[in-house]
């Protein structure tokens, strides 16, 4: 419904006069967006303007010592360039009665005859000759006493009421991301609706524009500036997206057949298109053995995949799709899903690795136990695993490095995350909602160090030994070391304890 403002008779005015407050009803969500009545409120200048927020979006106020319109856009006070057509005047009330006419002044003084010339013979009559100048006006009588007022005319018919309307308007070339249109003028049917044929004056308020120019694909370089299907916003240039050597989408995806390893799509050296992820799975396990830098396709893969040569595995992604995503699966009744027991160097990048089911001392994600492996986990997750010794990963000789992922929902007797007895160094990592039925919720350290790097977050763990198991950190060898620093928080029994010993969370 479209809102008003009543501004009474505007009678002559010929400026835009608005009087008072007005109601503004919101469009209820998921309605069509129609115009409604606009809240006004006069103020003599603009230093008792409230704060235009959110809260306060599409409210109008009055200056009258400007007398100017201003409308709040969710931001600052905008104003709004437009006057409104004046009232109708009233009728004339009749002429009052001529007063008396005043004395007549005196004559003035005549002109000095011209010298009297010798008698001719008449002749013919000559021409009119020219008037004197003429004398000095007279000083004017005095004023006639005022007439008598006419009686007053009838009361003019009232002037129509004014009404102004707020219209939500979506994006265009003059406001990308849309605004507001303020359509005003006079109520000339009485029937409190602002119709088309009563609007003399509009204008057009846009929102202001707070888009990512960069990276958005609807606003990319320019708002209002949408990029094509199949394109992504970089750098605020639209740009083909999904084919080999192009970036990938947005949702991190990549043609058939080609992987994303984090920006570009490249070809897959192992692929899944059958969807069997037994045979997909056996693909994957042959390609490892060869070793190199090994991009895997989405998909799900079944294990275990024992690593026994120097590898990168590169998947498209760690997250929980597999049609975007590259998810190693654990076996049920073989272990770890990723165990390295040989003198090797591996890279473990955008993967998915969950199911495994660890026994004895092994994980159930990533087990290492090789005085020569050195192992790094980069932008993965190691969620829904089951060990004994670390839930998610285990580091009994050799080295674990585990950057940018997210270690979450494992259980273990000891370190429901990660359980660690060499060196390991974990940075960047969230490790969250792991269970151990002993001790170490988040992280069971036996011995040797564990280094700590910027932004890591141990949080939400829990041990079910009892108090003093430590649901966040659990030191079981006094001489082993904890280096840097965590936020270790909400994490049940406490966030860290030692093992009869006092341990203060890093």
């Amino acid at each position: 419904m479209r809102g008003k403002r009543r501004v009474g008779a505007l009678g002559a005015m010929t400026t835009f006069a608005l009087l008072g407050a007005c109601k503004m009803e919101e469009p209820s969500e998921g309605a069509p967006q129609t115009s409604h009545v606009a809240t006004l409120q006069t103020f003599p200048d603009r230093s008792g303007l409230p704060s235009c927020d959110p809260s306060a979006l599409h409210q109008l106020a009055y200056v009258t010592e400007e007398r100017k319109l201003l409308l709040c856009d969710g931001q600052s006070w905008r104003e709004v360039d437009f006057q409104a057509t004046p009232g109708r005047d009233g009728a004339r009330g009749p002429q009052g009665p001529e007063g008396p006419e005043g004395p007549v002044g005196p004559q003035g003084d005549p002109g000095a005859p011209g010298e009297r010339g010798p008698q001719g013979a008449p002749g013919e009559r000559g021409p009119q000759g020219m008037p004197g100048e003429r004398g000095p006006q007279g000083v004017p009588g005095e004023r006639g006493p005022q007439g008598v007022p006419g009686e007053r005319g009838p009361q003019g018919m009232p002037g129509r009421d004014a009404l102004v309307t707020l219209t939500p308007i979506g994006p265009s070339p003059q406001c990308p991301v849309g605004g507001v249109r303020i359509s005003a003028g006079l109520d000339l049917d009485g029937d409190d609706v602002l119709d088309e044929d009563e609007i003399t004056h509009e204008a057009d308020v846009c929102a202001p524009c707070n888009a990512d120019l960069d990276e958005d694909p609807n606003n990319c370089g320019a708002c209002g500036n949408v990029c094509e299907a199949g394109n992504v916003c970089v750098y605020g240039a639209c740009t083909p997206c999904g084919g080999e050597g192009q970036v990938c989408c947005a949702d991190q995806s990549c043609n058939e057949g080609l992987s994303c390893d984090g920006t570009i799509c490249a070809a897959c050296d192992v692929a899944c298109a059958s969807g069997d992820r037994v045979a997909c799975g056996a693909a994957l396990v042959e390609a490892l053995a060869a070793g190199g830098t090994i991009r895997v396709c989405p998909g799900e893969y079944e294990g275990p995949f024992p690593l026994t040569a120097d590898v990168e595995i590169i998947g498209s992604g760690s997250g929980n799709d597999p049609t975007v995503d590259t998810i190693l699966v654990g076996k049920a009744g073989l272990g770890s899903v990723v165990p390295v027991t040989s003198a090797i160097t591996a890279v473990l990048d955008s993967l998915r690795i969950t199911g495994g089911n660890g026994t004895s001392n092994n994980s159930g994600g990533v087990y290492v136990n090789n005085a020569g492996a050195d192992v790094t986990i980069d932008a993965c997750a190691l969620v829904g695993n089951t060990g004994s010794y670390g839930g998610g990963a285990s580091v009994y000789t050799g080295t674990l490095t585990i950057t940018g992922s997210e270690i979450s929902d494992n259980t273990a007797a000891h370190g429901g995350g990660i359980a660690t007895a060499t060196q390991a160094t974990v940075v960047s990592t969230r490790i969250s909602g792991n269970t151990a039925s002993i001790d170490g919720g988040g992280i069971f350290l036996n011995s040797g160090t564990l280094t700590l790097g910027a932004d890591v977050t141990i949080t939400e763990n829990t041990s079910n030994g009892g108090v003093g198991t430590g649901g966040g950190i659990y030191k079981f060898g006094l001489a082993s070391t904890v280096e840097g620093s965590a936020s270790v928080t909400n994490n049940s029994p406490e966030n860290c304890a030692g093992n009869g010993f006092s341990f203060t969370c890093p």
